[in-house]
């Protein structure tokens, strides 16, 4: 994933897979509900989002961060994905149908952490 300057992922939860995270370029900031304080992961830096911990990242640097994004097990957050690029492609994102393509494949849009 290429994340541009100040975007990132809402904060969400899965329901069905974990998420694991590899910053291949960039600085991005992480928080997991759970963790006392948020964590700035650079390049070569890892992160994990368990099923059912909901998290957050974005692009905290001047730069697009780019990201190795790995689902376990692989349930269909490609199709998500293909779904929301299809739908942001045409403008800025509307949050509740991005809401509601998140949450046909177990992914629930929620409150900032904290």
């Amino acid at each position: 994933a290429v994340v541009p300057p100040g975007h990132g992922a809402p904060p969400h939860t899965h329901a069905h897979e974990d998420e694991s995270f590899y910053v291949l370029s960039g600085e991005i900031v992480v928080e997991i509900e759970g963790d006392p304080a948020p964590h700035c992961v650079a390049a070569g830096g890892f992160f994990f989002g368990a099923r059912g911990r909901r998290h957050v990242f974005r692009n905290a640097g001047a730069m697009p961060a780019r990201l190795l994004i790995l689902s376990t097990p692989s349930v269909g957050l490609d199709r998500m994905f293909r779904e929301i690029d299809a739908a942001v492609g045409a403008g800025p994102p509307d949050p509740a149908k991005l809401a509601g393509i998140a949450a046909k494949y177990g992914v629930a849009i929620e409150a900032p952490c904290g």
